[in-house]
C-alpha cells in the first residue's frame, strides 16, 4: 500500500470517529449549545427562595400583578408581597414595582431613592367628557373641573399640555384628584366635566356609549413618535439595594432583580400571545374589578408592551423636558444617574435561556 493511500484511509477513519463522537453527545448538551450561545457566561442552577415587596397599581393592567397571578414569580423562587400603593411607593417600604414615568421623575426630583431598571409599557391616555351636554372641545373646559389620578402623574402632564394647546392655563380650570376607578361615576353625575387617566376604567364611558374622547396623549404628544416612548417604567428602591450591599449581599440583590425582571418579561409575553390573550384579559379583569370588555378594549388599542425592555437615559429625557416646560419638576434631574440597565439585560437572558449567573 502506498503512503498516499494509507494517509487517505487514516484521514477517512478520523472523520468517521469525529462524526460518531458528536452523535454520541447527550441530547441536552446539544440543545444547550443551540439555545444558549454564551452559556459560558452563566450556569443553570436552583434559585435561592427570596421574599420581595412589590408595589403595584390595582386600577391598571399591572405587569407585577399578572406575573404573580400566573406563577411567574414562583417559577423563579420569588415570594412576592404585593402592596397596592403605586402612587406613593416610597411610603410602602417596597423593593420593586411599576409606575408611570412622570410619577417616577417627580419623586426622583424630590430626592426619592428610586431608579429605573427596565421599560414596562406604553399607555395612551384619553381625555373623556360626556357625549350629551359635555364640553365640545378643550377650550370649553375653562372654569370646569378635570379629574386626574394625581398632580404627579402622566395624566396631569397630558392635561396641562392639552390646556396649553387650547390657550388655557392650569389656573383656568380646577383639578380634582380621584382614583381612576371613581372617575366614570363622577363624570356621569356631573361632579367633574372631564376625566383623564389610565385604562381600563377610564374607558367605561366610551364603552357604554355615553362618553366621548376629546383627545388622547398620543394625538397631543406626537402620534407615531408617542408609540416609541415609555410611559410606565419598572423601578427599584435604592434603599433596598443599599441594605443588601451593606450586608455584603450585593450579588443577592442583583440575583433578585434579574429574576423579577425575567418574570415581568414572561408576563408581557403572556399578554401579547394570542394563545393566552383571553387568560390575560380575565386576569386583569379580576385584578382591576373592571369588565372583561373594558380590559379587552384597553389591550386592543391603549396599552402596548415593548419587545425590548432595556432602559436608557434617552427614554426619560423627553419627559424631563416636557415636565420642565410644565413646571412639574421639583429639582434638577440627571437621566443617566436614574437608569440601571444591567439587570434588564440579564433578565432577558434568564427568561430566554435559563442562565442565572451574572
Amino acid at each position: 500500500m502506498t503512503t498516499a493511500k494509507f494517509s487517505k484511509k487514516v484521514f477517512g477513519f478520523f472523520v468517521i470517529l469525529c462524526a460518531l463522537s458528536v452523535l454520541s453527545l447527550p441530547a441536552h448538551a446539544v440543545k444547550e449549545e443551540e439555545q444558549a450561545p454564551g452559556l459560558e457566561a452563566g450556569a443553570h442552577k436552583k434559585f435561592t427562595p427570596t421574599e420581595i415587596v412589590v408595589s403595584f397599581n390595582p386600577s391598571l393592567e399591572d405587569s407585577s400583578w399578572l406575573a404573580d397571578n400566573q406563577g411567574f414569580f414562583k417559577a423563579f423562587d420569588l415570594k412576592a408581597k404585593l402592596v397596592p400603593d403605586a402612587a406613593k411607593p416610597q411610603a410602602a417600604g417596597f423593593n420593586l414595582g411599576v409606575m408611570d414615568v412622570v410619577s417616577f421623575l417627580s419623586l426622583a426630583s424630590q430626592g426619592a431613592p428610586l431608579f429605573m431598571v427596565a421599560r414596562d409599557s406604553n399607555r395612551d391616555l384619553p381625555l373623556v367628557v360626556k357625549k350629551d351636554g359635555g364640553p365640545g372641545d378643550v377650550k370649553a373646559l375653562s372654569g370646569q373641573k378635570i379629574a386626574v389620578p394625581s398632580k404627579q402623574s402622566l395624566a396631569y402632564l397630558v392635561a396641562l399640555k392639552a390646556l396649553d394647546k387650547a390657550g388655557l392655563k392650569a389656573a383656568d380650570v380646577e383639578f380634582v384628584e380621584l382614583a381612576v376607578k371613581e372617575m366614570p361615576a363622577q363624570l356621569k353625575g356631573g361632579q367633574v366635566a372631564a376625566i383623564i387617566g389610565g385604562t381600563p376604567w377610564i374607558l367605561e364611558p366610551l364603552q357604554q356609549g355615553w362618553g366621548k374622547q376629546l383627545l388622547t396623549a398620543s394625538e397631543l404628544l406626537g402620534g407615531r413618535a408617542y408609540k416609541n416612548l415609555v410611559t410606565n417604567v419598572v423601578v427599584a428602591s435604592k434603599k433596598y439595594q443599599d441594605q443588601a450591599v451593606a450586608m455584603g449581599d450585593g450579588d443577592a440583590w442583583n440575583n433578585t432583580l434579574v429574576r423579577y425582571l425575567a418574570a415581568l418579561e414572561k408576563a408581557a409575553l403572556f399578554t401579547l400571545s394570542k394563545k393566552n390573550r383571553d387568560k390575560a384579559i380575565k386576569a386583569f379583569a379580576q385584578e382591576t374589578g373592571a369588565s372583561a370588555k373594558l380590559v379587552e378594549m384597553a389591550l386592543a388599542k391603549y396599552v402596548k408592551w415593548p419587545s425590548m425592555r432595556l432602559p436608557r437615559a434617552s427614554h426619560l429625557q423627553p419627559w424631563i423636558k416636557a415636565m420642565n416646560e410644565a413646571g412639574m419638576l421639583g429639582g434638577k434631574v440627571d437621566a443617566k444617574a436614574l437608569v440601571f440597565g444591567k439587570g434588564s439585560k440579564w433578565g432577558t437572558i434568564l427568561r430566554r435561556y435559563g442562565v442565572q449567573k451574572w
